[in-house]
This record gives C-alpha cells, structure tokens and sequence, in this order.
C-alpha cells in the first residue's frame, strides 16, 4: 500500500466534488439527506453537461458516450463527491465533526493511528482518525464489500513501508494505493490499484 497525498484536487478531471452547504439556511441536514440523490444526479448532469451517459447504480458503472467506466461516491453533511475510473475504484469524503471521539476505539486502534505518523503528526487524533475511517471505507468500495465485515476487516500498518492487513480469504492480493486531501474541517479519501494509475488524473500528487 502507498499512501499519498493530494495537492490539488482541481486537476483531476476524473473527480467531481461539490460542497452544498450554501443550502443550509433553506435545506437542513436532515431534509438535504433525504433528497441527496436528486443533489448526487444534479452533480452528475453538471459533471457531464451535454454528454449522453447511462448510470447503473447497483454495478456501480457510468456509460458515457458508449464508454463504460467503474465510479464511486460519498456523501458527508452538505457535501458530495465522485470519481469516474476505467477499472475499480473507491473513494470516501467525511466530515471531523460527523466522528465522535468516544467512538474512535471502534473502528481505529491506537496502533493504527499512531502508523500515520510522522506524516501526519501535526493533525488532531480526531483528524488521524477520521483518515482511517476514511481508508477503510474508500478500501471496502474497492473491494466491492463496503464496511459489510467490520473495521477490523482491514487494518492499516506501517514497518518500513505502509501496508494494509486483512482477515479476509481474497483470491488475489493486489498492491493499493491511497490518495487523501486533508481540509480544515473534513478529508477525502480514494484508492485504486497502482496498475490504473496513468487512466485516472491524479492531481500534483507528492
């Protein structure tokens, strides 16, 4: 596994990301949740504009133009993100605010938080831990199993490198690579495998 940081998300013409909480006055967060899908649809049409495509959700594919590409999706509060590939790919947005502290044992072990270091050692336990959260969820839409077998399905380690263990029976082990966007109040996270890296804008990564 590698982890890598984004620098700019605007250079990835793969990626789609809107922040609606200009809404917030007229549409609260309850009210927004039960009508993100027409928000998730309005994104698309506005990603895509005058292109012909075809969504099939339970596939998780986009046919644009007669091309067929994998995507994912993620919502948090008023935001929403996607990314189109032409192989799998999982990506995950989520606020600090949305992960309670009390709850972080469950799902990020003090030895996983501490692997993010010293990458990441002048960010909150709760900014760490909401990366984790976000690895593992962008990881299990890679795997096409979502968080169906717990957070301990797969655990994030560092040696000399970092590497993801998992208790799962997978017929192939395939190396993964991990983007994350670390913002004031919420991070993004995406993972593909490195085979797909040269289809997919990456943005400057480091």
């Amino acid at each position: 596994m590698k982890l890598n940081k984004i620098n700019d998300l605007n250079k990835m013409d793969n990626l789609i990301f809107k922040d609606f909480s200009y809404l917030e006055q007229t549409i609260n967060l309850h009210d927004f949740n039960k009508k993100r899908r027409m928000f998730r649809d309005e994104l698309i049409t506005e990603w895509l504009g005058s292109q012909r495509y075809v969504i099939d959700y339970n596939r998780m594919k986009i046919n644009i133009e007669g091309k067929e590409f994998d995507f994912s999706g993620s919502y948090s509060g008023h935001k929403v993100i996607f990314i189109k590939s032409m192989e799998k790919v999982g990506i995950d947005i989520e606020m600090y605010t949305r992960i309670s502290s009390d709850h972080i044992h469950l799902f990020a072990s003090e030895d996983e938080l501490n692997s993010l270091n010293p990458e990441l050692e002048s960010f909150s336990m709760l900014e760490k831990a909401t990366l984790v959260w976000c690895i593992k969820e962008s990881v299990g839409k890679l795997f096409n199993i979502g968080l169906s077998k717990g957070f301990d399905a797969f655990k994030l380690r560092k040696k000399e490198k970092f590497y993801l263990s998992t208790c799962l029976s997978l017929s192939y082990q395939r190396q993964i690579h991990i983007f994350y966007k670390m913002f004031d109040d919420y991070c993004i996270v995406f993972s593909i495998f490195p085979k797909f890296l040269k289809k997919i804008s990456r943005g400057d990564n480091e």
